[in-house]
């Protein structure tokens, strides 16, 4: 090894032994597992709920701190991960709750109530029903 590259890697591992260790974040898989998976429907007959499903019901409000999303490989699901005070929870995120979601900051406190299904007024699913929430967030993006 040439003197140059020698003390470039002396440099590198200096560095790197007094980096700020709070800025770190995960990468990839790991970190902290979901208390809580929530689902909008009832198990289909013969099957159940594992020990982290529940079933979101009409007016089930959730509040906690908006810690990002991920998506499912199986069935390209969106969850938005909250951290609420059991824990972190996964919420699925049908089209109005990923519109509404998509406006708020990470970090950001959020109340989302599921409404139930309602009737869609307008555009290309007029008259069909849909899951329906609303969304209030501490801080927005944009």
């Amino acid at each position: 090894m040439s003197v140059a590259n020698n003390k470039w890697a002396k440099q590198t591992s200096a560095a790197l032994q007094t980096a700020p260790t709070r800025e770190l974040k995960t990468v990839g898989g790991g970190g902290e597992p979901i208390k809580v998976f929530y689902q909008l429907n009832e198990p289909k007959p013969g099957k159940e709920l594992g020990p982290e499903g529940r079933v979101l019901r009409k007016d089930d409000v959730i509040l906690g701190i908006y810690e990002g999303s991920f998506i499912t490989k199986k069935f390209s699901t969106t969850y938005y991960k909250i951290r609420t005070a059991e824990g972190l929870v996964a919420v699925p995120g049908p089209t109005q709750l990923r519109n509404a979601m998509a406006k708020v900051a990470l970090n950001a406190e959020v109340q989302i109530t599921y409404r139930g299904k309602n009737i869609v007024d307008k555009g290309n699913f007029a008259g069909k029903e849909a899951h329906s929430f609303l969304v209030a967030a501490s801080d927005l993006i944009g």
